[in-house]
């Protein structure tokens, strides 16, 4: 999945940029206003300051994203919540047991043609992300470099080896 993206912060923060999906546990998120580039690569979850020339890494159980890039769907790790439907639209609220203590996640599709519109996160201290998606392409392959950390740090080398 690519698309590009709006997303607004609990704050009232809107920020905007492009995110890429592929499964399994694989995300790129890059965002236009801040320096900000969000990568999973399946195995470690890292998040690159380009201003500031670092990068971290967090638990991918921090990431509540990983519901969506599973490698086959497994209900036992996936609770639906709720499913609402009204005219032309579909909400389905859901929630991971690996992320079930943080929070969860809604996801509203229009139905007619089936197309996600956007997700809202939900975390257990009441606070929401939502991200509205525009040009939302599925099936589309998508370079591997695109999830590649190391290609994105920041970090260099005092010498080379050769």
């Amino acid at each position: 999945m690519s698309s590009n993206f709006i997303q607004i912060n609990n704050n009232g923060d809107i920020l905007s940029g492009k995110i890429f999906l592929s499964r399994p546990g694989k995300f790129r998120i890059e965002y236009e206003q801040i320096p900000l580039i969000l990568i999973s690569d399946s195995k470690r979850l890292a998040s690159v300051n380009k201003d500031l020339k670092s990068i971290s890494f967090h638990s991918k159980n921090e990431n509540p994203l990983n519901i969506l890039l599973f490698k086959k769907l497994d209900m036992n790790k996936i609770k639906i919540l709720n499913l609402i439907e009204r005219e032309n639209t579909l909400l389905a609220k859901i929630s991971s047991i690996n992320f079930e203590d943080k929070g969860v996640i809604e996801i509203l599709f229009e139905t007619k043609p089936l197309k996600m519109k956007k997700w809202t996160i939900l975390r257990k201290d009441q606070t929401k992300t939502e991200v509205f998606f525009d040009n939302l392409l599925f099936n589309k392959s998508l370079p591997s470099k695109l999830f590649s950390i190391e290609s994105e740090d920041p970090r260099q080398l005092p010498f080379q080896i050769y």
